[in-house]
């Protein structure tokens, strides 16, 4: 067969077969050779589960380019006699490759890739709980994702494909209308829902094709525009009140003002195939449509205003302290929460208590250490192994160093300080900016919350908070980098539709505060804020799931001070810093 293709023919559709059956003779080797070690059977996997299942990830291209494979094969065979006849003898003649026959040939892959799983969980259900237990678990979560990340690529795939394709007939003027085109601030456009609508009065039936920034409204046919396309940032959507499925997009922008009334059709009067009904769960009304861009439009319920459900966090040192209490917050609100530290055991601990109260997924940690790049990309790769995408990003990791003024440690000191606070927050988020820009929307951005101090604009570095004759010298300098890098972040990142802001928090209970409340006080401490307390869990938690909603939407390159007025009185007891 392979001498009737051309180079890229047989690109196209064989893909990276060679990687497929080399990660394939790999995972079987070692099977193998386990079994012989074992045998009559095996009683260990868990360790050759997680060793393999992450090469497993070859699937993705083999698996995307699926349905391009197929045309292409479709299209030789048509218009290649030879290889027509070529397919057909070899089916004739041995059944054992019949499967390179079009599809079933090039689903058998994704087949294959959807049974790890299921496997996986059989193996789980007849393995006592130990050490095997939770390895071979790890492997089934490991998959589960890798195949979720497959299917969503491959519908991200299949959604481009179709809007490639109604391109084809759609033109505005004199010019056609690309709809796969770049967007200017939101990078590649995504189709997000597709389905069929009426006009209130006349009833006519039109296609819509909701994407990520536009909704674009078609004749039946898919063949005409029945409208310039929508942005979704000048539209509002309202419900008439008249029933369950009619609402109205009102467009503000660009000709002044204009009002379009549509009807989701109802069950009954479509379809399955071709209704909105259809791809809503059957206990909802048909108004998929009108829910989809309420979302992205004016909802002023707090509901919506203020929902972080669904959405993925990551929280550097979110082991204790602060960065536990903002990982609480979004995990008690509905969020799939990512937890980084040093050490594991204070991640297990924390681990518990945050699912405790999660209302979402069931939070999970990470070890890691952001002191330098090679450990900021070691925790963005093994990020990039659990999930496809991230909604936000809390750079929460910081340390100080208290020392004599005149004797001040240059490694331990500064570097190491800088290192922490500052470097990894450049680090981190430049690593996961393709992460972040994947599912964000100039109504629901992206969000990197970055940590930094009051102590970045309060001057003073030796106070009750560091012993005596030491100061930390070098901390404030660092919090006072923080503010401008999320600046300069803000500016870099708001046309990819992700916003950068920063929490200067003052005293907050934690392990960088114990010796100063320890030594002087609580009451001392207290007696320097006008509202008469120090920071609590709810004060940091609340602020943050604020900027990570859509609430914040339009908030970026702020420096939100969080201190309950602390930095009006200044007392001799310690400068109000969260440290």
């Amino acid at each position: 067969m392979l001498p009737l293709l051309t180079m890229k023919e047989i690109t196209v559709v064989f893909a990276n077969i060679e990687d497929l059956l080399l990660t394939n003779t790999g995972f079987v080797s070692s099977l193998e050779e386990r079994q012989k070690d074992c045998r009559l059977y095996i009683d260990k996997i868990g360790d050759i589960l997680l060793t393999h299942v992450p090469n497993m990830g070859v699937y993705m291209q083999y698996c995307v380019n699926q349905s391009t494979a197929i045309k292409v094969l479709k299209s030789l065979r048509d218009s290649n006699p030879e290889l027509a006849s070529h397919l057909q003898r070899l089916r004739d003649e041995n059944p054992t490759v019949r499967s390179l026959d079009l599809s079933s040939y090039l689903l058998a892959p994704m087949q294959r890739i959807t049974r790890y799983p299921l496997l996986i969980k059989q193996i789980l259900q007849y393995t006592e709980v130990g050490e095997e237990h939770e390895a071979i678990r790890s492997a089934r979560d490991m998959s589960e994702r890798l195949l979720d990340h497959i299917n969503e690529t491959i519908r991200e795939q299949e959604g481009h494909e179709l809007l490639k394709k109604i391109s084809q007939n759609l033109w505005i003027g004199q010019g056609r209308l690309d709809l796969t085109a770049p967007t200017r601030h939101m990078g590649t456009r995504r189709l997000l829902k597709q389905g069929t609508v009426m006009k209130t009065k006349s009833g006519k039936k039109l296609n819509a094709f909701l994407c990520s920034d536009i909704l674009v409204l078609t004749d039946e046919s898919a063949k005409n525009l029945y409208r310039m396309p929508i942005p979704l940032a000048y539209a509002e959507v309202k419900d008439t009140g008249r029933d369950d499925t009619t609402f109205q997009i009102s467009q503000a922008y660009p000709r002044g003002g204009d009002v379009v009334s549509l009807r989701a059709p109802s069950s009954r009067e479509c379809q399955p195939a071709d209704s909105v009904y259809n791809l809503v769960p059957q206990h909802r009304p048909p108004r998929l449509l009108f829910e989809v861009v309420l979302e992205m439009s004016s909802d002023l319920r707090a509901g919506s205003l203020f929902s972080v459900t669904g959405k993925i966090v990551l929280v550097t040192g979110g082991g204790s302290g602060i960065g536990k209490m903002m990982a609480t917050g979004f995990a008690q609100n509905g969020a799939k929460v990512y937890i980084a530290a040093r050490k594991e055991n204070q991640l297990k601990e924390a681990l518990v208590d945050i699912n405790r109260v999660a209302t979402g997924p069931k939070a999970e940690y990470i070890v890691a250490n952001v002191g330098s790049k090679a450990g900021c990309n070691a925790l963005i790769s093994e990020f990039k192994k659990r999930k496809n995408k991230l909604h936000v990003l809390v750079n929460n990791s910081g340390i100080t160093w208290g020392g004599p003024y005149d004797d001040f440690p240059e490694e331990k000191g500064w570097d190491n300080v800088f290192n922490v606070n500052v470097k990894s927050i450049f680090y981190m988020t430049a690593g996961l900016t393709d992460y972040l820009s994947k599912d964000a929307t100039s109504r629901n951005p992206s969000t990197v919350i970055n940590i930094s101090s009051t102590a970045s604009v309060e001057p003073g570095a030796e106070g009750a908070l560091s012993a005596d004759g030491n100061g930390t010298w070098s901390y404030q300098p660092s919090k006072a980098a923080v503010n401008h890098l999320t600046s300069t972040l803000a500016l870099k990142l708001g046309p990819s539709q992700i916003t950068v802001n920063a929490i200067c928090p003052g005293l907050f209970p934690s392990k960088m505060t114990a010796f100063g409340l320890k030594t002087a006080g609580e009451e001392a401490f207290n007696a320097g804020q006008p509202t008469g307390r120090f920071g609590h869990p709810s004060d940091i938690a609340g602020l943050a799931l604020f900027l990570a909603s859509p609430a914040a939407s339009h908030i970026t390159g702020t420096h939100i001070i969080l201190d309950g007025g602390a930095r009006y009185l200044h007392h001799s007891v310690a400068p109000a810093t969260k440290l």
